[in-house]
């Protein structure tokens, strides 16, 4: 096969995969037309909600994490997929904690382009003095000799980057710099790695901001994206303090796609367990592995069947269900294609092309440089994201805005069917305006009851569920060390494995998540009906296919946060040391116990108050909003009948309610259709 090409269209390259986004964005700009019907046939307060409604569509992004190992090549697939190769640093900071976001059509905020935020006073004193999440772990068990080491390291950094930066240091803490462009020059002064003999000077230096800098954004017009795509380049998990664990969960924990990226090369060997961890409390829907780097293999079409083999066997002596969507392929190959340097790829490199696509079934390619992308892997990666996007998130939000239109048409059909028959009769209507506000009232807080008593329910079953997997690991725990110990002493080899304590805590939020989907959102459904009864009473029944939406319960984010990385995953001396301080065994199985709860409760507490908290706080808000749009909606048909005649024939025209009966007829038609 030939890799010369005389065709170089980036723009031709990057739609053979977003194409496969159009769907969505036609679903979107249909959604988009129906609320513009509807916001000019509604007004006050709920022409206010049909414009919410339509920020929320015209905000929406599909979210996109990188995560992986370091040099895994999740920078150079980030700037494939962004269509810009070498516009993010490859070579980051491994002291920083940087992760760089690309938002993809999206309008950048004050029209800057590049924002970069540096830590604060706080979290930078939290770093130094504590040595971060890997000093918090190692100074909880008392090894006093890596806290000593990783205090060591961060004076280091610390020192070089006040060196660098003089007074400036101090001032900078907290602060955000904003730019109204952005290059690579520009992106390596705040993320790249910086030594000291680095050219440039001043403002310039390459890696001048970068231990500083937490967190990077750059706003880019793609419109090969119909629909924006936000990117998340997280730098690697094997962070010597941790800090990028914990950023990249918090990243992982908001987005809706997960693309773990393996270096090939690499991949028959153990994958590093953090990733493991971060797959494993992922649902399959959202995980897609993209092993990186064939182009490095020898011979691709026979090593990918290896490959593929041992990650499904790392995933299930893990027990980690595989499956997640693999994909092959090559940053390196779709950077080659998309600035038309095919000829300049190694030998080795162009070898290992030649065999895959020998392997590959035919491509329907244009030219070698088409055919090359295609073989990149990345078109391949960018259909799963766009069929992900389309029935995750992107789906749940169009469900949820069409639900709330189809409400608000409903309560204009209302109030103007409760003006025409106050018109029609030129006197108070037979409904007893007080009545209808005291049944909402009264509806209203009953279901608030109920919610707040089926939340607390709800809590209390995973508290316990929790608290008694807590309980029964570090039982176990003590069980299997005082063996051990028991049997060789301190020298001897123990390590624990709290992947059993992660399985149960797993299996304790599912359950929460479905009791949440299964009776907050039967309590929501009653809910609807109930108020869709007091609207039918307060207009005499007179509108067919009247109905209200219930709201929905609230979306369960997967509990990345069980990934986290806990003392007891550090397989180093530290719990013998611990012991060596003390005098025998059975004596400090107390104060050993206390140490792994405390330890272990980090997570359970963190599950707890993020996400478990969090999502029963949002049912709340949700039937609590719920209620005051329609309590307002009806309070307003209730003072109809204290209105006179001569004022409703102002505000409501005969012509004028038949008008916008009519047309909202045709918008919720519009919207059944749309959601069938």
């Amino acid at each position: 096969m030939s890799v010369t090409s005389d065709v170089a269209d980036p723009a031709k390259l990057l739609e053979f995969g977003t194409r496969h986004l159009a769907q969505q964005r036609a679903a979107f700009e249909q959604t988009l037309v129906a609320l513009a019907q509807l916001r000019s046939n509604v007004k006050g307060p709920l022409s206010r909600q049909v414009d919410a409604l339509q920020s929320q569509l015209k905000d929406y992004s599909a979210r996109v994490s990188l995560v992986g190992q370091v040099k895994a090549g999740k920078t150079t697939l980030a700037n494939a997929l962004a269509g810009s190769p070498g516009l993010l640093p490859s070579d980051v900071n491994p002291w920083t904690s940087v992760v760089t976001t690309l938002h993809l059509n999206k309008e950048p905020p004050s029209g800057a382009r590049a924002h970069f935020q540096f830590f604060d006073r706080d979290e930078w004193d939290a770093l130094v003095a504590g040595g971060g999440r890997l000093g918090e772990l190692a100074g909880r068990a008392g090894a006093q000799d890596e806290v000593d080491e990783i205090r060591r390291q961060i004076e280091d950094m610390q020192a070089k980057s006040k060196s660098r930066l003089g007074r400036n240091f101090e001032m900078l803490l907290g602060q955000k710099h904003r730019y109204d462009y952005f290059d690579h020059a520009l992106l390596e002064r705040y993320v790249c790695l910086g030594e000291d003999d680095t050219p440039g000077d001043g403002e310039n230096k390459q890696g001048r901001f970068a231990d500083l800098t937490k967190s990077a954004e750059v706003f880019m017009d793609l419109p090969q994206y119909s629909v924006p795509v936000t990117l998340y380049d997280t730098p690697g998990v094997n962070d010597p303090f941790l800090v990028r664990e914990q950023i990249t969960i918090h990243n992982i924990r908001n987005a809706e796609i997960c693309v773990v990226v393996l270096s090939a090369p690499q991949a028959l060997t153990t994958m590093d367990m953090a990733l493991v961890r971060i797959i494993g409390n992922l649902d399959d829907r959202q995980v897609v592995l993209f092993v990186n780097r064939i182009d490095e293999l020898a011979a691709p079409a026979e090593q990918i069947s290896e490959i593929r083999s041992s990650i499904t066997r790392t995933l299930e002596a893990q027990g980690v269900p595989s499956g997640c969507e693999v994909i092959f392929g090559s940053a390196k190959w779709a950077e080659a294609a998309l600035t038309n340097t095919l000829d300049d790829l190694p030998e080795d490199s162009k070898q290992s092309l030649i065999d895959w696509a020998r392997h590959v079934e035919q491509v329907d390619a244009e030219d070698s440089q088409a055919h090359v992308w295609e073989l990149s892997g990345l078109p391949e990666l960018m259909r799963v994201i766009a069929e992900r996007a389309a029935s995750g998130d992107g789906k749940r939000l169009l469900d949820e805005v069409r639900n709330q239109a189809t409400n608000i048409a409903n309560q204009a059909r209302a109030t103007s069917a409760a003006a025409g028959m106050h018109l029609a009769q030129d006197a108070k209507i037979a409904v007893d305006g007080q009545h209808i506000k005291d049944r909402i009232t009264e509806v209203a807080a009953r279901y608030d009851a109920q919610l707040t008593s089926l939340t607390e329910t709800i809590h209390q079953d995973f508290h316990d569920r929790s608290s008694r997997a807590e309980a029964g690991f570090v039982d176990l725990t003590i069980k299997s060390l005082l063996k051990q110990l028991n049997s060789y002493g301190e020298t001897g080899t123990w390590s624990c494995e709290p992947n059993s304590l992660r399985m149960k805590l797993r299996a304790a939020y599912a359950r929460f998540g479905r009791n949440v989907k299964a009776d907050v959102g039967a309590l929501f459904a009653g809910a609807a009906v109930s108020v869709a009864d007091i609207y039918q009473e307060a207009i005499r029944n007179t509108l067919t296919g009247f109905r209200i939406e219930p709201p929905a319960p609230p979306g369960i984010r997967p509990p990345v946060i069980l990934a986290r990385t806990i003392a007891l995953d550090l397989h180093s001396s530290w719990w013998r040391r611990w012991w060596q301080a003390r005098r025998g065994y059975e004596a400090y199985v107390d104060e050993y116990r206390r140490l792994i709860a405390d330890e272990v409760h980090t997570i359970t507490s963190e599950l707890d108050e993020t996400q478990v908290a969090t999502a029963l706080d949002e049912a709340r808000n949700g039937l609590r909003t719920f209620f005051d749009d329609h309590t307002a909606t009806l309070f307003r048909i209730a003072d109809l009948g204290e209105i006179s005649a001569e004022t409703l024939k102002t505000t409501f025209g005969d012509q004028e309610l038949q008008t916008a009966q009519t047309n909202l007829g045709h918008v919720l038609e519009t919207l059944e259709r749309l959601a069938a």
